[in-house]
């Protein structure tokens, strides 16, 4: 079977391979860039405690019968931050966690994340980014080889 004929009849399994490559290279690059913007958003130096104050269903279908908790914080110069865990818990879960205190990284605006970017390890998407993408090349050039090589 000559490269050519190779790859005309397996063309899809090429075509599927550099596709996929390309998607999770692009994800994983973007996650890294999107998360950035965090880093500089919050204070991950300095977490205030805010409180567990109360439950909602979680709005995802798929979910359904999963709980998120409410948490609230009033920061001295009295701005007020509030919102929902994103984590879904079943509800005696939800119920036992209510009152208790939980770590906040505010912005200083009104906005606040529960969860520590900077201890996310954003490098590794980075690289992971970049070595799906190049093999997302070497594939795409590996078929190009294959078709244009002269049968012996």
């Amino acid at each position: 079977m000559t490269g050519k004929s190779f790859v005309k009849k397996f063309s899809w399994i090429f075509i599927f391979t550099c596709v996929m490559l390309y998607l999770v290279g692009f994800y994983a690059v973007g996650f890294y860039v999107d998360s950035g913007q965090y880093l500089d958003k919050y204070d991950f130096e300095n977490p205030v405690t805010a409180v567990y104050t109360g439950m909602r269903e979680t709005l995802s279908y798929s979910r359904r019968g999963r709980y998120d908790l409410i948490y609230e914080y009033t920061a001295p110069d009295g701005t007020f931050y509030t919102g929902y865990s994103r984590v879904d818990y079943s509800k005696s879960e939800a119920e036992a966690l209510i009152g208790e205190e939980v770590d906040l990284y505010i912005d200083g605006k009104g906005d606040g994340t529960l969860h520590d970017y900077s201890k996310d390890n954003r490098d590794l998407y980075l690289i992971f980014g970049i070595v799906f993408l190049v093999l997302g090349v070497a594939t795409a050039l590996t078929a190009v080889v294959l078709y244009k090589r002269k049968p012996r």
